[in-house]
């Protein structure tokens, strides 16, 4: 990353990486070279906490005067994107100076070669992106902090939030990545006149579930009382006030992860900061970023969407699992297929909301335009939104106030066969989530069938 730091301080530099999943690495070498005279390696040079390395054995080799190298490797393969592993700097330079960060291939003066980057021996290949470190002189620094964390951790701080100072000339930085300066932000170069300091961020988007509109629907029926920035956040209609049409919007965005009202967009407090002058540094300059739409405060510094449900492993029994059954149906072809899913492991549970994406053959059967029924289910009392606009997907927010009190039939799908007889259109649940997910659930997934008259013989 490109880092403007405070004098003596220690620093860390995340190493991030692009999607190393399918990619077969199980080790990478890195060399980064940078002015010793404006930085150190710490004592210990690195750290894998929250990292893709956590579980890699590292040797570094700080050793070398303005060169830090890194050697990892564990035996199984990496995955996901993020950060592959912090660097820890100490700043010994003075204000005003700047160093690169640059992967460089270097020979030590043991005539060692060290890539500037490589994964396992050059497979696969790589891209690098140099950063710098500049020490501040003047500047305005302080800390952005998520405004709705409920439970731990807490404090949150939000990563990644552009702080941009409007003056003659404008500046603008960066907060620093999730680690031990998340949130973090220092804002210099500012010209003699007047600044007004404005923070944005775009991306950074999870954990909004039809659970939060649950939530909603809740508080406006009385049941359960939303508090503090809980309310503002649910005010997703941006009217003042708190109503079921918050709640249908969240519901709207969790199905079509498009705009819907304010939902998933950032809102600060301050909104903005205005400096007659800036001509001595300026500490405590902090901000609250809340995120619109995210009511149950479970939000993370990570920047990823939740992946929905915990499939169970076949043979595992963890604690408060639930079980979601579609079954195996006949239909003639042109007919309706009205598909019964039930649920068990529900009751004293909470439930309020739940939703799924479920994958069929759109040559083979087609969602009605109300592709979903909960009357007399045990979704009765909830509200349903549904996407039926991808072919082949079907995508379900149910929501409400009350919660789901008995096992049993939780649905049923409403599907026309559109395909000829003999052919089978699996019913494989692809994400299903009670609530936001906090226990595993078992899917059985089903099919259907198209019979001309003989539908026993359609099926295995």
């Amino acid at each position: 990353p490109v880092l403007t730091v405070a004098p003596g301080s220690e620093i860390t530099v995340p190493i991030s990486i692009g999607n190393t999943t399918g990619t077969e690495i199980i080790s990478y070498d890195l060399q980064v070279s940078f002015d010793p005279a404006i930085l150190q390696p710490s004592s210990t040079p690195y750290d894998v906490t929250g990292t893709l390395s956590s579980a890699m054995a590292i040797t570094p080799n700080a050793e070398n005067s303005g060169h830090l190298i890194i050697s990892a490797f564990q035996g199984s393969f990496l995955a996901g994107a993020g950060t592959l592993i912090n660097l820890k700097f100490t700043v010994i330079g003075t204000s005003g100076q700047s160093t690169s960060l640059t992967f460089a291939d270097y020979i030590d003066p043991a005539s060692i070669s060290h890539p500037g980057f490589q994964l396992n021996e050059g497979t696969p290949s790589s891209t690098t992106t140099n950063g710098n470190v500049t020490i501040f002189g003047v500047a305005v620094t302080g800390t952005v902090t998520y405004g709705n964390a409920i439970g731990s951790p807490n404090p949150r701080f939000v990563s990644n939030v552009t702080i941009t100072g409007t003056g003659s000339p404008n500046v603008s930085t960066t907060t620093a990545a999730p680690g031990a300066n998340a949130g973090q932000y220092a804002l210099s170069g500012f010209g003699p006149g007047a600044y007004t300091v404005v923070p944005s961020k775009t991306g950074g988007v999870n954990n909004i579930t039809s659970f939060d509109a649950g939530r909603i629907a809740q508080h406006v029926s009385g049941t359960s009382l939303l508090t503090g920035n809980q309310l503002l956040v649910a005010d997703v209609s941006n009217n003042g006030s708190v109503s079921s049409f918050d709640a249908a919007q969240i519901a709207n965005f969790v199905v079509t992860a498009s705009s819907a009202g304010t939902t998933g967009t950032w809102k600060f407090f301050p909104v903005s900061k205005s400096y007659s002058s800036i001509s001595s540094s300026i500490s405590g300059e902090d901000y609250i970023a809340l995120l619109m739409g995210e009511v149950t405060g479970n939000w993370t510094n990570t920047g990823s969407r939740p992946v929905g449900s915990r499939q169970l492993a076949e043979g595992s029994e963890p604690e408060r699992s639930f079980t979601v059954n579609s079954q195996n149906m006949v239909t003639a072809a042109g007919s309706e297929a009205i598909i019964p899913v039930s649920v068990e492991g529900v009751v004293n549970k909470g439930i309020i909301a739940y939703e799924f994406d479920l994958r069929y053959d759109s040559l083979v059967i087609q969602p009605q335009a109300n592709p979903v029924d909960v009357m007399g289910t045990v979704s009765r009392g909830l509200t349903v939104v549904a996407r039926t606009d991808e072919p082949g997907l079907l995508r379900v927010a149910v929501y409400g106030a009350t919660p789901i009190d008995s096992d049993g039939l939780l649905l049923n799908l409403r599907f026309t066969a559109v395909g000829d007889p003999g052919l089978v259109s699996p019913l494989m649940w692809e994400r299903f989530m009670f609530n936001e997910g906090d226990s595993a659930i078992a899917t059985v997934d089903g099919q259907v069938a198209i019979s001309s008259t003989d539908p026993a013989a359609i099926m295995p």
